[in-house]
């Protein structure tokens, strides 16, 4: 082993990446004081796994991390990485070169690689035991070591000198085994204990388990009757819902019942307002014709007073007439003398009396006729009065009546107006209330395509999303498939580099001349048979049988390599091993006629491998008579046809021994020693196809993850759009119950308006039709009035004339 190159960074004095490159003949690395000689020895002890921070001259472990100076600012991590020259295999590891790198960072985490494989600080230590480079090795002394060995004590110096001889290794692997068997005796130990305590445990805890799968079954029959008392107080549920649905469809019927109802009553309230209207009427014209009667009262009651003055009148008359009777009386005998004069001038006035009596007579007669035509023109005068106050009072009913019914003519008149106005105003509203909820559906109709059709979007885009999904699924199944396919053949062709590293297979003899042919104590030996040939697997069976204990002779440069590897076997008592010299080893192959053309025949044994040319005496000497047939039948028929004069090997591991002998059975393959380099290459060649294939397919899983992606973005954006849809939807349907609603309630309205202007045209009809009545009735009345007036007129003229006379 040589030092080949020591990579430094942030470790110590070197901040920036420095590569010191080891060539042969350096011997010292010389410098000033100061300048990091003694830091890239610790460099170097540091990538060994040095943990002492004392060792590495600090106080702890983050001083070997750069500091910073006041130009350069602190480095976040230390690096070392050491290359060791390995051509000669001294280590155990298939690598020309190996390269330690140990990485600290500042957060304390630290790492160890391998050439660049993540490793353990113990796999670094078991790999350089017994040569002196690790931790703990000789290879690096520093001052004052010379001295602390030559003091130390027997025990320690004889670890370093086990280290020396190479036998720290097993010392250590001892160690670890007795570490392992102290820890597995603790652990019986411990499980002993526990298997005691569990014992003790095991009758309570089966009471347990017993109270445990009662619970189960009480809790399992707990579930069955919740479940039954659900199911009931489901039923009974449905029962009442039922029986609520009934007693609503009974409420709803009888709310219709009592909205028709109210209908009714409204229509009644309506009939009785008119009648209200039309008594208000009468009663007006009862007022007018209250008011003629109070004013005839308060004539009768002036003429009555009249009539009072008049008999008081009369009575102090006559009280002033007895009153002179008694003053005539008192002075009669003063008149006594006068009274006969006067009763000569009486005689003579009774005689003018008499003849004026009969002119009073005839007179009275003359007066009592008058009397009784004025008394017959009173009585018609007051029939023609009180007809007269009868025909005004018709006049005043027909005025009130006419008066009325042009009030109610103009009233109705504006009603039907004012209904056609509303009936004009409630069809327009109907149209646009139409209008508006054919436009309405119409947007629900768009929105629902809308949403439909966004539906089918997001439909599509989730099978695309599924199918996408799906096949990034099985890609992702076959990506890991193949990765566990190539971790499984590297494993595999690890484990078979192990068993070829370590010899798996081959005799105690065989490992020891090789192990000191690979540190160099014994030269010429060129390897072991099954190392040096190579064939096809369908042939390894058959070639390993053909072998069997020769692929385990080494192959040697000449007679005297032989020989001392046979004295160093001899003198190591390691055992017996076969050597073919090339020098002296040679053979020739099998020449039968016709052999070619034999049935089951696959060919020589020795044309079946490959090997160097240098080699083709030894593999002669060993395959060249041997042949390989199909099958035992074939290979039976071949021998009995030449007469047994070779080996035939069949490609299951049967063999026919030249002479007639047959060893066969169940084939070993001697552990696959031939057909293992080969196999290691297969399995990592097949495994690096593998994990390409796994590239490949991750690849396709990225751009599939792209896609994923895209599509899962879609369905954002249309959930959004259909969550606006379905608002806009709902709203509108809002609207179009509202519209409906408004328009039913806009044409019952209408109905309304029409049913009224109905009634209200044929009301009009029936109040014109009283208005012309009352009309006529006025005219004749008027004519009755003139007629009586002038019949009144006349009689006041012959009563004027009568009292005249």
């Amino acid at each position: 082993m040589q030092l080949r190159s020591l990579e430094i960074q942030g470790f110590k004095s070197f901040p920036d990446k420095t590569k010191l490159e080891f060539g042969r003949g350096i011997t010292a690395i010389v410098g000033p004081n100061g300048s990091g000689k003694s830091n890239l020895v610790d460099a170097v002890r540091w990538v060994f796994g040095e943990q002492s921070t004392k060792t590495l001259r600090g106080a702890k472990m983050e001083d070997v991390i750069f500091g910073g100076t006041q130009n350069r600012k602190p480095q976040g991590y230390a690096s070392v990485a050491l290359t060791i020259d390995n051509a000669d295999r001294s280590l155990g590891m298939e690598s020309d070169e190996i390269t330690i790198t140990r990485r600290l960072y500042r957060s304390g985490e630290s790492e160890y690689r391998l050439n660049g494989a993540a490793v353990r600080l113990k796999d670094i230590y078991e790999l350089f035991l017994d040569t002196g480079l690790g931790r703990d090795g000789y290879s690096i002394i520093g001052q004052g070591k010379i001295a602390e060995i030559v003091s130390s004590k027997s025990r320690e110096r004889r670890e370093i000198f086990e280290e020396a001889a190479g036998i720290a290794k097993f010392r250590y692997r001892k160690e670890e085994a007795q570490r392992k068997l102290a820890q597995a005796e603790d652990n019986l130990l411990r499980l002993r204990d526990i298997l005691s305590e569990v014992e003790g445990r095991v009758e309570p805890l089966r009471a347990e388990s017993q109270k445990a799968q009662s619970f189960l079954d009480l809790s399992a029959q707990k579930k069955t009757l919740e479940i039954s008392v659900w199911m009931a107080s489901l039923d009974r549920l449905r029962d009442q819902l039922r029986d609520l649905d009934d007693r609503y469809l009974i409420s709803k019927s009888q709310h219709d019942e009592i909205d028709s109802q109210l209908e009714q009553i409204e229509e009644e309230i309506a009939s009785l307002y008119q009648a209200m209207q039309q008594h208000g009427v009468e009663v007006e014209a009862m007022r007018g014709q209250i008011g003629q009667k109070e004013e005839q009262i308060s004539k009768n009651e002036a003429e009555l007073a009249v009539g009072r003055n008049d008999l008081q009148h009369n009575q102090q008359t006559l009280e002033q007439l007895t009153q002179e009777e008694a003053l005539s009386q008192q002075s009669g005998q003063q008149l006594q003398a006068q009274r006969e004069e006067w009763e000569t001038a009486l005689e003579q006035k009774r005689q003018q009396a008499e003849s004026l009596e009969e002119s009073i007579s005839v007179l009275r007669q003359q007066m009592e006729e008058i009397s009784k035509e004025e008394n017959q023109a009173a009585a018609q005068l007051e029939q023609h009065k009180i007809r007269r106050a009868a025909i005004y009072q018709n006049i005043d009913r027909a005025k009130v009546q006419g008066a009325s019914s042009l009030s109610l003519l103009d009233e109705t008149s504006s009603q039907i107006e004012q209904g056609r106005h509303r009936s004009v105003v409630l069809g327009e509203n109907q149209q646009k209330l139409t209008q508006e909820l054919e436009d309405c559906r119409e947007l629900l109709h768009n929105i629902e395509e809308t949403l439909s059709g966004l539906a089918n979007s997001r439909k599509g885009y989730e099978l695309k999303q599924n199918s996408r999904q799906e096949k990034y699924d099985g890609l992702t199944a076959k990506r890991n498939d193949l990765l566990d396919k190539a971790r499984g053949l590297e494993q595999k062709a690890h484990l078979l580099e192990e068993m070829e590293r370590n010899l798996e297979g081959y005799q105690n003899s065989v490992k020891y001349l090789l192990n000191q042919s690979r540190q160099g104590r014994l030269a010429g030996i060129l390897g072991p048979v099954s190392q040096l040939i190579s064939t096809e697997s369908r042939y390894a069976l058959a070639i390993e049988t053909a072998l069997g204990g020769a692929m385990q002779n080494l192959v040697v440069r000449d007679e005297q390599t032989a020989k001392t590897a046979i004295g160093m076997l001899a003198s190591a008592k390691q055992g017996r091993a076969t050597f073919l010299p090339l020098t002296s080893v040679k053979g020739t192959p099998l020449a039968e006629k016709g052999l070619e053309n034999q049935d089951g025949y696959i060919g020589l044994a020795s044309s079946l491998v490959t090997f160097e040319d240098r080699f083709a005496g030894v593999v002669q000497w060993l395959l060249g008579r041997i042949v390989v047939a199909e099958d035992l039948d074939c290979g039976v028929a071949l021998a009995k046809q030449y007469g047994y004069r070779f080996r035939v090997v069949t490609l299951d591991g049967q063999v026919v021994n030249a002479g007639g002998s047959m060893t066969g059975g169940s084939a070993s393959r001697s552990g696959g020693m031939l057909s293992r380099r080969g196999e290691i290459e297969s399995l990592t060649s097949q495994a690096a196809g593998l994990k390409e294939s796994a590239g490949q397919v991750r690849a396709a899983m990225e751009q599939m993850e792209q896609e994923l992606s895209a599509l899962a973005a879609e369905p954002w954006g249309i959930d959004s759009e259909i969550k606006n849809a379905t608002e806009d939807k709902i709203r509108y349907e809002g609207e179009r119950k509202r519209l409906e609603m408004a328009l039913e309630e806009a044409g019952r309205q209408q109905r309304q308006a029409q049913e009224e202007e109905k009634r209200l045209t044929q009301r009009l009809a029936q109040l014109k039709e009283q208005n012309a009545g009352a009309a006529e009735l006025l005219r004749d009345l008027q004519d009755q009035l003139t007629q009586a007036e002038g019949e009144i007129g006349e009689i006041s003229a012959r009563r004027e004339e009568s009292s005249r006379q």
